[in-house]
């Protein structure tokens, strides 16, 4: 799974309406369609699983405390923007449509930022960590997470996913998270397609048939891994 820019590959996500790509604009004061609702809500799901990708793989440069605190700082903002836009489509409170077609030009600004902040080569380090072998797992990883949260499953079957998933994704830190090559990536990708059978395995414990089946072919892919990376969707 690549990020090539960082964020900007997330856009490809958002509905034409987010994109500003009218020609015709709106009243300011025109919420967006509440029909649309769910849609902007799974868009909105997407963006903020992918910042937090972003942000794990800031985590992992190296860098002084008040740069790692300024980066850190960005990605927090752009993403408590989403969660705040969210929570009011979720409580029916639509916002203006002239917003959501902001939210793009608000993340390349914040992309823009965050490069500037941590300088181009450890821009070009954090491209290559979220294309690595652990920024793939790690995105494999947290969609799932999202998924199950999503099944709205009893307690006691949550705790027990969500503490597999923690291992998991503890993990999947022992992947490579730089670009190798030939045996090396070979050997490495083994290790990890493993990783996902032992998630699938072990989840598979507690979820029903039906589960399994909402999760889709995605989810049940994990179970015989490629050597190809696991495509989004």
């Amino acid at each position: 799974m690549k990020f090539s820019p960082v964020i900007v590959a997330i856009l490809l996500l958002l509905p034409t309406r987010w994109t500003g790509a009218q020609t015709t604009a709106p009243s300011p004061d025109t919420p967006a369609p509440a029909a649309m609702a769910p849609t902007d809500l799974n868009v909105g799901e997407q963006l903020r699983l992918r910042l937090s990708l972003v942000r794990q793989a800031v985590g992992d440069l190296s860098l002084d405390p008040s740069i790692r605190n300024q980066a850190n700082q960005i990605v927090d903002s752009a993403d408590a923007d989403l969660k705040q836009l969210m929570a009011e489509i979720q409580s029916g409170n639509m916002p203006g449509t002239h917003r959501l077609m902001a939210v793009p030009d608000n993340l390349r600004a914040a992309r823009e930022k965050l490069l500037a902040v941590i300088g181009p080569d450890q821009a070009a380090l954090l491209q290559e960590k979220l294309r690595s072998l652990r920024g793939e797992a790690r995105a494999q990883l947290a969609w799932l997470d999202q998924q199950i949260a999503d099944l709205d499953l009893p307690s006691s079957i949550e705790v027990h996913c969500q503490g597999i998933l923690k291992d998991c994704q503890s993990s999947a830190c022992n992947l490579p998270d730089t670009d190798i090559q030939g045996d090396q990536y070979a050997a490495a990708r083994a290790r990890m397609n493993q990783l996902f059978i032992k998630a699938h395995t072990e989840l598979s414990q507690f979820l029903s048939e039906t589960d399994a089946v909402r999760l889709g072919d995605r989810f049940a892919a994990m179970a015989a891994p490629t050597t190809q990376p696991i495509s989004g969707g």
